[in-house]
Order: C-alpha cells, then sequence, then structure tokens
C-alpha cells in the first residue's frame, strides 16, 4: 500500500506554513486555491483568492509505514488535527477526489491562438467608436491586432482585440 492523502486541520490563516512545514519534515503536501478573475488593466487575468478549504490541507503518508505523527508532535506547527474515523485512525480521501480538486485548480492559461488574421488583410471594425471602419492589418500579437485605418487623410495605426475585427471578402 503506498502514501494515501488525508486532510490535515490547520490553524486559522495557517494553511500555506503547515503545507511548508509538513513537506520540510518529507510529506508531499497539497493545498488548493480559489482563483478568481481580477481586472489588470484591460484584461482579466486569474489570481489566487486564497485556499479553496480554508483551515485545511491535504497531505500524503503511508499510514502502516510513516511516522505520520511527526505532523502531529513538530513544535513549530500549530496544533493540527488529521481527520479520523471513530475508531481514531486517519480517513484517507479517495484518489478521485484528488485528483478532480488538482483538475480542477489547474492555472488558468489563455490558449494561444494561431493568428486569425494576416498581415495585407482588409478588415472591417465591427464595435467601438471606429465600428465600421475598414482598415489593413500591419500586425498582430497574442490577442491584439495593429490595424491602419485612413483618419484624418493619413494612414493610423490602431490596435485592437480579434474580437473586434472581421475580415472583409474580396
Amino acid at each position: 500500500m503506498g502514501r494515501r492523502w488525508y486532510v490535515v486541520q490547520t490553524r486559522a490563516r495557517a494553511e500555506i506554513s503547515a503545507a511548508t512545514r509538513i513537506a520540510a519534515i518529507g510529506f508531499p503536501t497539497f493545498l488548493p486555491f480559489e482563483q478568481r478573475m481580477q481586472r489588470q488593466g484591460k484584461w482579466w487575468v486569474p489570481v489566487n483568492a486564497g485556499p479553496l478549504f480554508p483551515r485545511y490541507i491535504f497531505a500524503a503518508f503511508n499510514r502502516q509505514k510513516d511516522d505520520w505523527g511527526q505532523i502531529l508532535r513538530d513544535p513549530l506547527i500549530p496544533a493540527y488535527q488529521i481527520l479520523c474515523d471513530c475508531r481514531g485512525q486517519p480517513c484517507p480521501v479517495p484518489y478521485p477526489v484528488i485528483r478532480a480538486i488538482r483538475r480542477m485548480n489547474r492555472p488558468q492559461v489563455r490558449e494561444k491562438h494561431g493568428a486569425k488574421f494576416s498581415e495585407g488583410q482588409e478588415v472591417r471594425i465591427k464595435e467601438g467608436p471606429f465600428s465600421s471602419f475598414c482598415g489593413l492589418v500591419e500586425g498582430s500579437s497574442s490577442e491584439r491586432v495593429r490595424v491602419l485605418l485612413s483618419l484624418f487623410g493619413r494612414e493610423t495605426p490602431v490596435e485592437m482585440s480579434e474580437s473586434d475585427l472581421e475580415a472583409v471578402s474580396a
């Protein structure tokens, strides 16, 4: 029988220090965080908003082989409790539950799509103050496109989101 995951209760707001100390003893730990979207300038980015389960972390150990009592005996670790059954033995968390929490707790990564518009392509702006204007694509980055618009008798570069543009059929 290998290591199984168990729930360890910590003091309030001591989850990170508890996970660090338990990992230093030699037991793998897992502290899932709640992720929220927060605005940073024009972009919405995922940020950690705190532990998903306040006052609880997960630690992996083999109940028969490992000296898991170290978690409870370490004087630098605040008073922890391992959730136990009625016989006083730690209750393992089923692995599918841990796997589901880990999958749900992966950091949000923006997918990079291939460039929707090629350089020199004619596009029409769908939304915003320049809606219905047509221009030529000058270049693009991950999600922004630089379009040359004819404004005030000269070509002016304007950056905008790909979602605000549509290709003009030739």
